[in-house]
Formats: structure tokens, sequence, C-alpha cells
């Protein structure tokens, strides 16, 4: 025992626990099919741990591997405690019911939806609790400022998307690498889209995906956006990414290309960054077109 009163292993147990979820968590953001050794780099596990926790959630179907693609897939068993449950769908079903204009009451609500009053009440708890609906002095519900506020933030990343795929595309056909389109968030660089390459080895699937700013090249674009920069194995060993950010969008946002760092120094480290440097400052002139 520990001075604390709990047993020694306890900490060793949650850390399992948090790697089980992060490895659930991260597979199941993916759209295509994840190597082991992506799922290592990301969720910053051992090989030789990962190796045994994915056979064990492939055991229990959580799980499933597929030999052609070489990756990780959710399972029967995880896709069953997705998201896209009955009663979530029942959730975005009420949702959908408010309009930009008065509240509805709970009597409406469940005319309109079809579905049980108990069930209407429990979604319309949880709704409330979230801020996504509020509920008013006259029984009614409407809107709340937080689903307002997640509306306007996917609008804006979704121009934003528009705007750097074309950019990202010509920075994937000029470099030869995978191009993505990264944004800082809460202390983190999220990858909101990305352009395969076209080699058979190429970085892919990191749509979703966060990494920490520390010792990346996307971490150091965001500290300097004035250049490009360049860092080599901060992913995984053998692998360079280089990083630039745009200068004028606010919260920060960057462009890379990441791929293996012979063939990458192969091409001219130099010859690469500069391309990636004007996929950025392309970026700033999408973006301030769009808002003009």
């Amino acid at each position: 025992m520990t001075d604390r009163g709990k047993p020694a292993g306890s900490g060793r147990a949650a850390k399992a626990a948090l790697r089980t979820l992060d490895v659930l968590e991260f597979v199941g953001r993916q759209s295509v099919p994840v190597s082991a050794a992506t799922i290592a780099a990301a969720c910053d596990i051992p090989r030789s741990t990962l190796r045994e926790l994915l056979r064990m959630l492939q055991g229990r179907g959580y799980l499933t591997y597929r030999s052609t693609e070489r990756g990780w897939v959710p399972g029967q068993r995880a896709l069953g405690l997705r998201a896209d449950s009955l009663e979530f769908e029942h959730g975005i079903a009420v949702l959908e019911l408010f309009g930009a204009g008065g509240g509805l009451s709970l009597d409406e609500i469940v005319s309109l939806s079809g579905l049980s009053r108990e069930m209407v009440g429990r979604i319309l708890t949880a709704l409330a609790g979230f801020g996504l609906i509020v509920p008013g002095f006259d029984g009614t519900y409407s809107i709340g400022r937080r689903l307002l506020g997640l509306a306007t933030r996917v609008g804006w990343v979704e121009g934003l998307q528009l705007a750097a795929r074309p950019v990202l595309t010509r920075l994937r056909d000029g470099s030869g690498e995978t191009a993505s389109l990264l944004l800082e968030d809460a202390g983190q660089a999220l990858y909101l889209d990305q352009v395969e390459s076209r080699f058979d080895l190429r970085c892919r699937g990191w749509v979703g995906r966060r990494v920490r700013l520390e010792g990346t090249s996307v971490g150091a674009a965001f500290s300097d956006p004035s250049r490009a920069h360049v860092v080599a194995d901060a992913v995984e060993t053998g692998v360079t990414a280089i990083a630039c950010a745009a200068g004028v969008i606010d919260p920060p946002v960057g462009v890379n290309i990441i791929g293996p760092t012979w063939r990458l120094e192969e091409r001219g480290l130099d010859e690469l960054a500069g391309l990636v440097q004007a996929a950025a400052r392309e970026l700033d002139e999408a973006h301030l077109a769009i808002r003009q």
C-alpha cells in the first residue's frame, strides 16, 4: 500500500486504461486503416506495449486488422459504442427541430419528434446541461449560445478547408509528399485536412489527429511564421516534416509536408522548404480574398 492508502499498482492500471482509451479514440477518428507505427507515435506508446494492447483489443472485438491495407480499424464491438447510438441520433433529431425563431415546448418537441415524453425529457436535460439549448421561463426551449458558437466555428473551419484544399493539392504535386493543413488548438496542432502523396510509402490518415507543439516543425512554425521550419524524427524515426505558418490568420494556421527523410533529402530540403513557405503565403492570400 502507498501512504495514501491506494494499491501500488493503481497508477499503472490507470495508465494502461488511459492508453487503451487513447488508442480506441485515435483509431476511431481515422477515415482509413492506420498502421501500428502511426498509432504508437500518435498515442506515445512503446511499440512492444502497443503490440500486446492491439492483440488484446483485437481479441475482444474492439479493433480489426485489415491485412490487405496493413492497418487497424474499429471492430464491431467498438462500432456499437460509438456516438451514433440510437439515443445520440435522437438527440440530433431534437436539435434539428430548433430554428432561429422562438422556442419549442416539451409537448411540441414530443409531437414533432415522435419520441416518448420520457426520452425527450432526458435529451433536453442533457442538451441544456451542455449549453446547447436554453430553457425559458415560459416552459419553452431555445438554441443556446454554445450551439451558435459551435456553428460559427464550424463555418469558419469549412471556409478555411475550402480555401486550403487547392493550396494543399499544389503543394503535394510540387513536393511529391503528403501535404496537410493544421490549426493551433488548445496548445496542440490539429490536422484539419490532408492531401496524400502518390508514393506507396507515405503518411496518411492524419485528419483529426493532434500532435504536440514542442520539438515539432509545426510548433516551431507557429512560434515563428516568418519562414519554413524543418524537423527530423519528431513524429517517428526516419520521418521529416517541413512546416510554415500563415501570417495573417487567427487562430494560427499552417501547412506542412511529411515524408521519409531520405526522400526529402534527396529532393533537397531547402527547395522543399521554399515550396512549403510559398504555400503558406498562398493560403494567406486565399484567406484575405475570402474576407473581402
